[in-house]
């Protein structure tokens, strides 16, 4: 986990998991360490920082990819759909931020993994200074419980039509997540959870 554009990694024992009840957008957040749309290793980058910031519940996930070799697709043909066209999963499969204590080690593991590679079309790194600089200042908001989910927090409802829930072509139940700046809820579709206007620890 050493890098020297991040500095030395902290010892496991200081990051304390706290959570906060303003949530940073994690899709504008990954996206604030800008890559070049030329490097051949952005799409490889993308689909690693998305699976170390939201992990995806197994059994879910477990479920629909049972259902999708039922109707004759490979696991090698799964694993492309799930890399090209994540889309289907997201419908499906729930999704969580893990505490700080977990998801930085594993967003740093991705900047550490991929900034210095080299691209072979550009011949440049992955990471230049200004993606560093962010990069460093991202994993520093993760610290502070900036993006995580609170324990307790419902992220998903279920897509509903004609009064029942919608299932997609391998009949999964379809899910909206609720994350997102932009994200407008609609009334009678979600329950809004009050928190408190500080931030908490989790025992």
């Amino acid at each position: 986990m050493k890098c020297p554009q991040l500095g030395d990694p902290p010892d496991p024992r200081d990051i304390i998991d706290v959570f906060s009840p303003v949530l940073g957008d994690p899709f504008h957040a990954m996206d604030r360490p800008k890559v070049s749309i030329r490097q051949d290793l952005k799409k490889s980058y993308y689909v690693a920082f998305m699976n170390a910031w939201l992990i995806w519940d197994d059994n879910l996930m477990n479920e629909l990819r049972t259902r999708m070799a039922e109707t004759g697709l490979s696991e090698e043909d799964i694993d492309a759909e799930l890399f090209y066209n994540p889309s289907l999963f997201k419908g499906c499969v729930d999704r969580h931020v893990p505490p700080p204590s977990i998801l930085y080690w594993r967003v740093r593991a991705v900047f550490v993994t991929f900034g210095n590679m080299v691209d072979e079309s550009t011949g440049r790194p992955l990471f230049n200074a200004a993606a560093w600089k962010r990069a460093k200042n991202l994993l520093t908001e993760i610290r502070a419980g900036l993006y995580s989910d609170p324990p307790g927090m419902k992220m998903y409802t279920y897509k509903m039509e004609k009064g029942r829930i919608k299932l997609n072509k391998y009949g999964m139940k379809m899910i909206e997540c609720m994350r997102g700046t932009n994200r407008q809820v609609k009334r009678k579709k979600s329950i809004l959870l009050h928190l408190p206007t500080h931030r908490f620890r989790q025992n």
